[in-house]
This record gives structure tokens, sequence and C-alpha cells, in this order.
């Protein structure tokens, strides 16, 4: 079996999305993908979403900018026998498939992060067939991961985006970005756990494995990377559930679902 592409530790996103793996097939089980369907996953990353998708027989593309996640995707599905899927290196923002080419799109915790919302609501819906399905996840306003990414803009002394990629699990914006083109626009709240040795444990991780925090720490001084993480595990520790000196806490994030009009 041919190996992945070598990855720069610094960018192996698998890193980050080894835990997220329960979060997709729950997803493929809830949103019910039949076999035969044609599935698009967004931002497919190392491609969970797409394997789960392909587990169930379904006819499976996944698409990426990242080189060496889609090599990792790649090694991963021929590892499974699921050498059929089609993953490709290519903008997620600017898809390159005709119209209504998808009977379901998934994107977990992808598509989410693209910067203009509507512009990425829009696209979402040009490539899914009328009376397709759509699902996407993201993290909720409260969970670690927003926290976090709140805590990084006050630290710069940036503003926070007017939506940042967590206003999706909001009802009345994920139905304000889709209402234009979907109906039965659904959002249900749901958590997978997080294990860790420790607090700081989880910290180091993020630190090393999360692309924007590491930039952040990168080019900032000691003093400042010493003030994030405390006030990073200050943020972790009421979250914390495990009762052996260990850290246990729950990733909350909603799962946006809905189909696509006629």
């Amino acid at each position: 079996m041919a190996q992945p592409t070598a990855t720069a530790a610094a960018d192996d996103y698998q890193r980050l999305a080894a835990e997220q793996a329960i979060v997709v097939e729950r997803l493929a089980a809830d949103i019910g993908i039949p076999a035969g369907a044609r599935v698009l996953d967004i931002a497919c990353g190392t491609g969970h979403a797409a394997l789960a998708a392909a587990r169930r027989n379904a006819e499976v593309v996944g698409i990426d900018i990242d080189k060496p996640s889609i090599a990792r995707a790649r090694f991963r599905a021929e590892a499974e026998g699921l050498s059929g899927i089609d993953f490709q290196v290519g903008d997620a923002r600017t898809l390159p498939y005709p119209d209504a080419s998808f009977d379901v799109v998934l994107s977990t915790l992808g598509l989410v992060f693209f910067p203009d919302q509507e512009a990425a609501a829009k696209e979402l819906a040009r490539v899914t067939r009328p009376g397709g399905k759509i699902a996407l996840t993201a993290y909720t306003t409260r969970s670690i991961p927003a926290q976090m990414f709140d805590l990084g803009h006050e630290l710069q002394g940036a503003p926070i985006p007017a939506h940042p990629h967590y206003a999706w699990s909001n009802g009345p914006r994920a139905a304000a970005l889709l209402h234009p083109y979907f109906r039965d626009v659904r959002v249900r709240h749901d958590r997978f756990e997080t294990c860790f040795a420790s607090a700081a444990a989880w910290t180091d991780h993020v630190a090393q494995w999360n692309p924007n925090m590491r930039k952040m720490l990168a080019t900032r001084p000691a003093e400042f990377a010493a003030q994030w993480r405390a006030r990073a595990q200050a943020i972790m520790e009421p979250h914390n559930r495990a009762t052996d000196g260990t850290f246990l806490a729950d990733m909350d994030y909603a799962i946006v679902t809905a189909l696509r009009r006629p």
C-alpha cells in the first residue's frame, strides 16, 4: 500500500480531526445516506465524512484545498478498501461541479469556517439537486473551541467577526443563510467527548496542531504565549468532568440539516 504524501507535522490536520470521527458516523446514520446516493464532502480534510458515506455504499466525492490532507484521505480510503472515493484537491468556495450534481452534501466543521457565509450557502445550494439533503456541523457559541476563538481575538486586540464560524449553530442565523435555497432548515445540538491527560495537555495539543493558534503564538513574545495558556486553561477547567486528575470534557456542536428547494 502506498504511503501518504509526507506531511509536515505542523500541518497534520488529522491530529485535530481524529476525535471528530464519531460525529460523522452519527451524522451519516441520522440523515440516512442511502446506498448509491451521490455524496459530496466539502472541505473534507482527511476524509472522515467521505469515509462514513462510502461505508454506506454511497458514491462519494471529497474536496479540500489542502494537498497533504487529501493525500492522507486517499491513504485512509485505500486502507479500508474504499478506494472508489474520488478525493480532489480544489477550492471548496468555487466548487468544480455542475449545478444539481449531488443528492447529499456534507461538511463537518469545514464550510462553516468560510468567511463569506452567504456565498458559501449559495455555492452549497448550487451543487445540491432539488430535493437533495445537506448536513453541516459547527461548534456552538459557548463550546470550548468557540471560547478559544474569542480568546485569541481578545488577546490580539482584534474584533470578533460579525458572523464567526459558530454563528451557524444559531437557528435564526442558519435559517437566514439557507432559507433562500432550502426548506425544513433544522438545527440540533449534540456533543462528543474530548479526553486528555490534563487541561495543560489539551492546551499543548491545540497550540501545536491548530494552525491558527500555532501561527498566533509563533508571532508573539513568550509573555503572550504564557498569558494565552493561562487564560485557555481557565476556560477549560470548568468544563472538566474527570475526577481522576485527567481532562474529560464535552465538545458541544450543532448539526444543521435542510432540503434543497425545487
